[in-house]
């Protein structure tokens, strides 16, 4: 084997480790530091079809997202509650309130917001989260369950098979074991939850109950009776594999008729995180560890990433810190140790460790549900991107779904729209898996990549597209001194953020900087030993490095 290939071989080890440490971290806190490279959506954010929940998730909540900074995408700075792209300001605002004035587009505006995808599924009124193309803002005035059903109206297709939300409700109705919405109005919280656990059989494509747990039967059977008198006698289930949770499945509460509201409905965003003593007690940091550990051993606890609409810090730990509205939290899921379902939430960590329990005078459910689209992708991506690294451009890519997949071609482009092959890999096949290869010769300026997927069958869809630009690249980033004390000097230009991880994967410190160059970090707080350190700059390229702390 070549000195070169054996470079290589170290390099794609060293990049896959950096990732794994990366990940572990973000586990913990979910920092926001996620990159997105897709195009702002404005024309076509009223009108789009997507192939997946979460595909329609981060679309309808991207301009929300980027206000808010979890997301970051090249070229788009956040002015107060607005985001600038292109020197155009685009206002991002919303009102969270139940049904009422504006929380409808009536089906006579449809035209206006170029509307006509969803008018075959929402004929009537449309929940109200919309691109303004006459006034550059997008807006809404919605709840929880109108992002939601605004979301699922949008996903799969526009009729009552393929639509997710039209085949939800057409087969709970047609089940008669639980009350829900009629086509083209919003269903609430309540119903979503406890009409997944009565989903017994798996339709591919179609919905599925993934996990779930409910209280008495008898009296969610009372309860529905007082909403339709006519419905049959609920059939919900309890379901364990909890853990089994992935990126898209929809996470629904059902409240009882005294709580303050229906319940909550969100999309999963990752697959749930269990935690061990040492991961709760970053959410309970005055709780002794003594009572951290009895916790653990009692339940299991796991921190559940999701895209949701809510008041401001509804969630413990996200996005919403300064503005309102459709964003990413977290969601502590306090589960069975013996079968894994679902028995309470945390949504908000105080000193004392304790959870909302399902219960007959709380909480009547807590189930999720997940939806497989006919037109969907035959991979279900988890990441795409492009870093340099020694005048080399890596590309890594992650996917948490293989269905039916053969090949991966990745292919290079130096203007986004021609693309000539780089190298053909051969999908692994399964559930999760990674992957990473190197372009030894890329451009000096703008990198364009994508993957062509082909499946079993010979169909062919693409991924988003991801941009490196070498131009304005150092050869790499050096860190000085090294081994350090009490500061690290950082060579680097036009840095956005730096973030430091220790050997076991935990951060350190995260930074988010303003277009600095050859920054000064302090890192006398931190112990002695060996650190890895990832930095972004103003144009989304990653770097990594690593130094001793003496």
């Amino acid at each position: 084997m070549s000195n070169n290939s054996i470079k290589r071989i170290i390099l794609i080890l060293f990049n896959m480790l950096i990732l794994c440490f990366v990940v572990t971290a973000k586990s913990n806190r979910y920092e926001k530091d996620t990159t997105i490279n897709s195009p702002l959506i404005t024309n076509s954010y009223n009108d789009t079809v997507y192939n997946s929940v979460l595909e329609a998730a981060m679309g309808i909540a991207q301009p929300y997202l980027l206000q808010q900074k979890y997301f970051m995408m090249a070229g788009i700075t956040v002015s107060g509650n607005a985001i600038v792209c292109n020197g155009v300001t685009y206002p991002v605002s919303e009102s969270y309130f139940n049904p009422g004035t504006g929380y409808y587009i009536a089906s006579t505006l449809y035209a206006q917001y170029g509307i006509s995808n969803f008018s075959a599924v929402w004929p009537t009124e449309c929940p109200n989260a919309f691109y303004d193309s006459a006034t550059h803002s997008f807006s809404s005035k919605i709840d929880c369950v109108g992002f939601g059903t605004r979301l699922l109206s949008a996903v799969g297709g526009t009729t009552s098979t393929t639509n997710a939300y039209l085949n939800l409700l057409n087969r709970i109705r047609t089940n008669n074991v639980a009350p829900f919405a009629s086509k083209g109005f919003v269903a609430t919280a309540y119903q979503f939850g406890i009409a997944f656990p009565t989903l017994k059989t798996a339709p591919k494509p179609g919905w599925e109950y993934v996990s779930g747990n409910i209280c008495a039967t008898s009296v969610i059977d009372g309860y529905n009776h007082v909403l339709r008198s006519t419905i049959g006698t609920y059939n919900g289930v309890r379901k364990g594999g909890f853990g089994l949770c992935k990126a898209g499945d929809v996470l629904a509460f059902s409240y009882d008729s005294l709580a303050s509201s229906n319940g909550h409905w969100m999309v999963i965003e990752g697959s749930p995180i269990l935690l061990d003593a040492a991961g709760l007690q970053v959410y309970y940091p005055k709780a002794s560890a003594k009572k951290v550990k009895a916790f653990v051993v009692a339940h299991k606890v796991y921190a559940v990433p999701v895209i949701d609409d809510s008041g401001k810090s509804a969630h413990f730990n996200d996005s919403r810190t300064s503005y309102s509205g459709i964003g990413h939290g977290t969601v502590l899921i306090v589960a069975d140790t013996a079968d894994d379902a679902p028995v309470g939430f945390i949504f908000s960590p105080s000193t004392n460790i304790s959870y909302s329990p399902i219960d007959t005078s709380h909480c009547y459910a807590i189930s999720v549900g997940r939806f497989t689209s006919a037109v969907q992708l035959p991979i279900q991506l988890v990441s795409l991107d492009a870093v340099a690294h020694n005048k080399e451009a890596v590309i890594n890519w992650q996917t948490n779904s293989e269905q039916n997949t053969r090949t991966f071609i990745v292919q290079h482009s130096l203007d986004g729209v021609r693309f000539n092959q780089l190298r053909t890999i051969k999908a692994k096949g399964g559930e999760a898996n990674s992957y990473s290869i190197i372009d030894a010769n890329p451009d000096k300026g703008n990198n364009y990549y994508r993957l062509q997927i082909i499946d079993d069958e010979g169909k062919i869809d693409y991924s988003k597209i991801v941009n490196l630009n070498m131009y304005k690249l150092v050869d790499d980033i050096s860190i000085y001194p090294n081994p350090a004390r009490d500061i690290v000097m950082i060579k680097a230009m036009d840095l956005t953020f730096v973030k430091i991880i220790d050997n076991v994967g935990r951060i350190v410190l995260s930074k988010e900087l303003k277009d600095v160059t050859n920054p000064s970090i302090s890192i006398g707080g931190i112990r002695k030993g060996v650190y890895h350190l990832k930095v972004q700059t103003l144009t989304g390229e990653n770097y990594n490095a690593s130094f001793i702390k003496e």
